[in-house]
C-alpha cells in the first residue's frame, strides 16, 4: 500500500488523519481509493493540488500524474497550489 500525506487544509475530509494507506498501481487508482474512503476529497485535491511521488513533484497539476506508477511503499504527497500576484 502507498502512504498518502494529506495537506492540513484537507484534514476535515479525513477526520484529522494526515497519513493514509491506499492500494493502487497508479495515481488514478490511488485517487479512486481515497474517494471511496473520503467522499469529496479528490475533487478538492484536483482543483488545487499537484502531486509529489517519493519527494519529486510530478507535473504542474494533478491531472498530469494520473498514469504515474505507484509501488507498494511509495510515498505520495499532495502539494497545495500557491497563488500570488
Amino acid at each position: 500500500m502507498a502512504q498518502i500525506e494529506i495537506p492540513t487544509r484537507f484534514l476535515h475530509f479525513t477526520a484529522g488523519q494526515n497519513r493514509i494507506r491506499v492500494d493502487g498501481h497508479n495515481i488514478r487508482r490511488i485517487l479512486d481509493g481515497l474517494e471511496k474512503k473520503f467522499p469529496g476529497l479528490v475533487e478538492e485535491l484536483k482543483s488545487s493540488s499537484t502531486v509529489a511521488i517519493d519527494g519529486e513533484i510530478i507535473g504542474n497539476k494533478l491531472e498530469d500524474t494520473l498514469l504515474e506508477k505507484v509501488e507498494n511503499k511509495t510515498e505520495i504527497y499532495f502539494v497545495p497550489a500557491i497563488s500570488g500576484g
